[in-house]
């Protein structure tokens, strides 16, 4: 799996380090870091996931929903044009969709999905999800057991998975190939 960081925690560098016992990273990924060799050097790994804490920051959700609205709404384009004074001459070609009454489709109903359900419906969306590791009781969100059946009822899908060896490359041109054209 590519790392998310530019650089990756493996055997070499770890070689150079033979009294190390304990990595602790300020993530909840650990796709930077090669895990199996630490665990043949029986280095302990800590990650923000099995922490308890992780459920008081909301900032990656708050980023993603920050995202979704820019994307849909043609955020960044309008603020250049602003800062070029352009905006009378241009706003025409930043109308974007209103959220109201758009279907998100959430693949990945863990910490970050939920919540950016939660900021999706308080905007109007309609919200669909697929994650076959979570039971969603919300009943304002209507959960799929296939991501092929989801995906063409989206308007918009936010991938809200952890990435490792199970999700790799998860979402592919099959899936592309099943969403609704025009979809974010």
């Amino acid at each position: 799996v590519a790392p998310c960081p530019t650089y990756f925690i493996d055997k070499e560098l770890l070689d150079l380090c033979p009294s190390l016992k304990i990595i602790a990273t300020p993530s909840t990924g650990s796709n930077h870091i090669d895990v199996s060799y630490l665990q043949e050097k029986d280095i302990k790994l800590y990650t923000l996931r099995e922490s308890d804490i992780v459920n008081q920051i909301y900032a990656s959700s708050e980023f993603t929903f920050n995202l979704l609205v820019s994307t849909i709404r043609k955020t960044p384009y309008a603020f250049q044009a602003v800062l070029q004074g352009n905006w009378r001459e241009a706003e025409f070609h930043f109308r974007g969709r209103e959220l109201n009454g758009l279907v998100l489709g959430i693949i990945g109903f863990g910490r970050i999905g939920s919540n950016l359900a939660r900021y999706s419906l308080a905007f109007g969306m309609k919200v669909v999800a697929f994650d076959p590791y979570v039971k969603i009781s919300n009943p304002d969100i209507e959960q799929f057991r296939d991501l092929h059946e989801m995906l063409p009822e989206a308007d918009v899908i936010a991938v809200c998975l952890h990435l490792n060896s199970q999700t790799y490359k998860m979402i592919n041109d099959d899936l592309f190939n099943n969403m609704k054209k025009g979809v974010y």
